[in-house]
C-alpha cells in the first residue's frame, strides 16, 4: 500500500527493534514506524511503499528534536541499520532495553518482573572483532560491505538460478551505495584494516569467482596465534586449485582463510556445511577468562566482542557465587561451546558436566581443558534435551544448571529433565528476551521461580542486550 504525501509526526515510543513509533496529529489509532528516530521528536516524513505489515516511513527532517537525542558518531548511520539507536542518549538507550525485556516477559510468559539494571560495556565503540560482509554489485562494479538499511533483495527463481549475487539490484533500488564496514566505529581497529584490505584486493579475483561470491566474514579478534580469520562464502559445487589460489591472495598474507558453501537463499552461509581450510590451521586462539588461550577451531563460532564476553563471564560467575557460595555438589552447563566459561565454573564445583550440540566446538573444550591440564571434566556432544535424561539415568546429580541460549529457548523436555538431575539453582544466559520468557515459562510449571534478571549492553547503540537470570526451584 501506498501513501502519498508527507506526514508529520509526534514519536512517543520506540520499537522493540529500535524504530521511532510516531502519530500524525487527529490519527492516534495506527502508528508510523520511522527509523533514526527518538521519543519526544517531532519530524517530517515521507511514507514508504509497503505491500503488508505496519506503516513506515522515512525520516526527512526533525523539527524539534527530543531531550534524548544525541549527534550520531557515525557518519553512515542515517542509511545503515545495523546501530538502530545511534541517534538516542545512552541513558534512554538501557531504559528502552529494561522496558522491552520486562514486556516481553509478561506478554509470553505471564511474569511481572522488571530487570533490576543495565549494565554498561566497557566501549560504547570499538569491540566488534567480527563483521560479516555482502558481496555487491553487478558485472563492472564489485564491493564488500552492508546493504543499506530497507534495500531491496533480489530473490527471484531465475537470480538464483542463473548464479548472480541476490544483492545486484540498481543503486537506487538500495538506498545508495553499500555500507562501508571499515569506517564503521563499532567494529575494531584491525576489523576496520582488515575489511578496508580485504576489499581492496578483491579487483584480483577472477570474474567467474567473483561472480559466485556471497558472503565475507572476517575476524581479527586479538587472535594470540596465527592472525586473523577470512571465511568466503561461495555458490556452487567446490573450488578449483587457481581458485583456492585467488582466495588466499585475496585475503592477505599471515592470516587463515576458509571457504564455505552459501545456502541455496544466498542471505547467508549454508547451515551444517563445514567450512574447508584453505591456508594457515583454521584456528584462532584468543585469551580467556583465566588469563590462558583459548582455541577456536576452523568450524567453532567466535564471540562478535571478546571484550563483552568476558564481561558476560564475569558477570554469570559473580551470580553462580552468590547462588551457591565457593562450591556446590555438581554442575551441568548447557551450551558451553570451546570452555568460554567451563573451567571457571568448573572450580566452583565438585562434578562438572559440560554439554553442546557442535561436535567441532566440544573438540575445542577438550583441547582447552587439556592445555589447562584440567582433568575430571567431562564433556558431551548432543542434543540437551536427550543428554539431561542420559546423565540422571547414569546418576549424575546438579544443583546447579547453567543455560546459554543463543536466540532459541531450551524448551521444556530440557527444563523438565532437571528434575531429575536434582537441580535447585539454574542461571539463564541468553541474547534473547523471547528465549528467557518461553524457558522462563516452562521453570515456573516446574517449580522455579525468577529470582533476579539482569541485562549487560554488550552491543551499545542496537536493541541486542545479553540477559543473565538465575532461578530456584521453590516447590
Amino acid at each position: 500500500m501506498c501513501f502519498g504525501g508527507l506526514v508529520l509526526l509526534n514519536i512517543t515510543a520506540l520499537t522493540f527493534r529500535g524504530e521511532g513509533l510516531g502519530f500524525a496529529a487527529g490519527d492516534r489509532a495506527v502508528g508510523w514506524r520511522v527509523a533514526n528516530t527518538v521519543p519526544g521528536d517531532i519530524v517530517e516524513a515521507e511514507p514508504l511503499e509497503t505491500e503488508r505489515g505496519p506503516r513506515r516511513a522515512r525520516l526527512l527532517q526533525v523539527l524539534e528534536p527530543s531531550p534524548d537525542r544525541v549527534a550520531s558518531a557515525c557518519e553512515q548511520s542515517e542509511r545503515c541499520g545495523g546501530c538502530q539507536l545511534r541517534c538516542v542518549s545512552l541513558p534512554r538507550q538501557h531504559a528502552h532495553k529494561m522496558e522491552a525485556w520486562r514486556d516481553t516477559l509478561e506478554r509470553l510468559a505471564g511474569i511481572a518482573f522488571a530487570p533490576a539494571r543495565v549494565h554498561a560495556a566497557a566501549a560504547q565503540d570499538g569491540a566488534r572483532g567480527s563483521a560479516v560482509l555482502q558481496a555487491q554489485g553487478s558485472e563492472n562494479s564489485w564491493t564488500l560491505g552492508m546493504r543499506p538499511r530497507g534495500s531491496r533483495v533480489d530473490k527471484s527463481e531465475a537470480s538464483l538460478r542463473e548464479g548472480s549475487v541476490p544483492s545486484t539490484a540498481r543503486e537506487s533500488d538500495q538506498g545508495g551505495p553499500a555500507i562501508d564496514l571499515a569506517r564503521c566505529p563499532a567494529q575494531t581497529p584491525d576489523v576496520r584494516e582488515l575489511i578496508a584490505e580485504v576489499r581492496s584486493r578483491l579487483a584480483l579475483l577472477p570474474d567467474t569467482l567473483r561472480s559466485r561470491l556471497g558472503l565475507v566474514r572476517v575476524e581479527g579478534a586479538e587472535s594470540l596465534v596465527g592472525g586473523a580469520r577470512v571465511v568466503f562464502g561461495v555458490r556452487g559445487e567446490g573450488l578449483s586449485e587457481d581458485e583456492r589460489t585467488s582466495l588466499v591472495t585475496a585475503a592477505g598474507e599471515g592470516r587463515s582463510v576458509l571457504w564455505k558453501k552459501m545456502h541455496a537463499s544466498q542471505q547467508g552461509f549454508e547451515v551444517g556445511a563445514a567450512p574447508q581450510v584453505l591456508s594457515g590451521s583454521g584456528e584462532l586462539w584468543v585469551r580467556g577468562l583465566d588469563g590462558l588461550e583459548l582455541r577456536y577451531g576452523a568450524e567453532s563460532w567466535i564471540p562478535n566482542s571478546l571484550e563483552n564476553a568476558r564481561a558476560v563471564g564475569r558477570h554469570l560467575l559473580t551470580v553462580v557465587d552468590e547462588l551457591v557460595g565457593p562450591r556446590c555438589a555438581g554442575l551441568v552447563e548447557f551450551g558451553c561451546g570451546v570452555g568460554t566459561h567451563s573451567f571457571e565454573l568448573a572450580e566452583r564445583a565438585e562434578r562438572f558436566v559440560g554439554i553442546d550440540r557442535s561436535r567441532s566446538a566440544i573438540r575445542d573444550a577438550e583441547a582447552n581443558a587439556a592445555l589447562r591440564q584440567r582433568t575430571g571434566l567431562v564433556f558431551r556432544v548432543g542434543r540437551a534435551e536427550r543428554l539431561v535424561r542420559k546423565l540422571a539415568s547414569s546418576g549424575v546429580r546438579a544443583e546447579l544448571a547453567v543455560m546459554h541460549s543463543m536466540r532459541l529457548p531450551f524448551g521444556w523436555q530440557l527444563i523438565r529433565g532437571l528434575r531429575a538431575l536434582g537441580t535447585r539453582f539454574v542461571v539463564h544466559v541468553s541474547p534473547s528476551a523471547m528465549a528467557l520468557a518461553k524457558d522462563a515459562a516452562d521453570l515456573a510449571r516446574e517449580g522455579f521461580v525468577l529470582s533476579r534478571l539482569e541485562l549487560l549492553d554488550t552491543m551499545p547503540h542496537t536493541y541486542h542486550c545479553m540477559g543473565v537470570s538465575s532461578f530456584e526451584r521453590v516447590t
